[in-house]
């Protein structure tokens, strides 16, 4: 409809719509005449006002009504431009939140949000879902995002709080292993130039941190000193200013990333979208250098995203404790780190009778 264009409504004297409100204009006894808003987007909604208004002019007070909330483009792409610039989600996982809501767009049609039952407009659609632990994943995000940050929703009207789990997904780890060789990380270290990215190479190693709680440690993160009577574990603490999980973290390392953090924090950023083409990079030329010796020399590659794995791995075979691995990677308990992180570590070997 045009800017300023009214229309007529079900042949109601008096009624228009104005920007897709439906008015009527009436005498009211006292006042003279007026326009009334219905407050209401539909005609069935508005004759309804209508209707209230005819049985008492002079009380009537129209309460405004919520919207209906569909999940449009709109809706959807404001809650995408929250996951990326407010969550920090990685491109990938954004671009998934995407393609599951326009898939959850399909489903649930124009259905009001408010009025979607879990057992009627949710789970018949399992049977035929293709990944469906992602799309479960995707829908309490959204509607975690309607209740606690958008304020669109109560919680009795949220149909997945409380009532829906994300089914747990089985770990890749637990088929291929994610671990970083100690020899290919030591050669792609120092095929890097010295810098950001040899420095961030370094402390990802030391800390097995996210790449996203890398940058916001060389963005606004602290570096200390070991205490006096902590000095014989590393020489220095990071501090990690907000985790993938919200908390802040505190890890100690050795003298060569603690070295490393403090240029980092001196810098003050880290380029992360390049980090991993940086990396990739130095893979190459290493391949490249060892198959001159060796045609048949395996292709080095290093996923900036296996460092958490490796370090829990590494950690486990030199001895540590799966409790210590956890407290040090800020698991809620040694279960994820078994899980997620270590499934294929070989532990250190316990006295047996062969």
């Amino acid at each position: 409809m045009a800017r300023g264009k009214i229309d007529p409504w079900h042949g109601v004297k008096g009624g228009f719509v104005r920007k897709g409100v439906y008015y009527f204009r009436r005498s009211v006894p006292g006042l003279g005449q007026r326009e009334i808003s219905t407050y209401r987007t539909t005609e069935a909604a508005a004759l309804a006002e209508l209707q209230k208004f005819e049985l008492a002019p002079q009380s009537y007070e129209p309460a405004p009504a919520r919207e209906e909330l569909i999940l449009d483009r709109e809706l959807a792409k404001a809650f995408l431009l929250w996951s990326k610039d407010e969550r920090k989600n990685t491109t990938d996982w954004v671009q998934r939140q995407q393609r599951e809501l326009a898939w959850w767009a399909e489903r649930l049609g124009n259905r009001d949000l408010r009025r979607v039952v879990l057992v009627d407009h949710i789970l018949p659609h399992k049977a035929k879902a293709k990944g469906w632990a992602g799309k479960v994943r995707v829908l309490k995000a959204f509607y975690g995002w309607l209740r606690k940050e958008k304020h669109a929703i109560t919680l009795a009207e949220d149909p997945v709080a409380g009532t829906l789990s994300v089914p747990a997904g089985r770990p890749q780890q637990w088929s291929t292993s994610k671990v970083i060789a100690r020899a290919d990380y030591n050669a792609v270290r120092d095929e890097l130039a010295a810098g950001l990215y040899r420095d961030g190479l370094i402390v990802l190693a030391a800390t097995g941190w996210h790449k996203t709680e890398l940058r916001r440690f060389a963005e606004g993160g602290k570096v200390e000193p070991m205490p006096k009577g902590r000095r014989t574990e590393g020489a220095g603490i990071l501090h990690c200013p907000r985790t993938k999980g919200g908390s802040p973290l505190k890890t100690v390392v050795s003298a060569a990333a603690f070295e490393a953090g403090t240029r980092l924090r001196a810098a003050g950023y880290l380029p992360v979208i390049y980090f991993q083409q940086k990396v990739d990079q130095a893979a190459v030329r290493v391949t490249e250098k060892r198959r001159k010796k060796d045609p048949k020399a395996a292709e080095v590659a290093i996923n900036l995203g296996s460092f958490r794995h490796t370090v829990a791995t590494w950690a486990i075979e030199a001895g540590a404790s799966r409790e210590q691995v956890a407290a040090f990677l800020n698991h809620r308990s040694w279960e994820t780190t078994q899980k997620f992180y270590s499934t294929l570590a070989a532990p250190p070997k316990v006295p047996t009778i062969a």
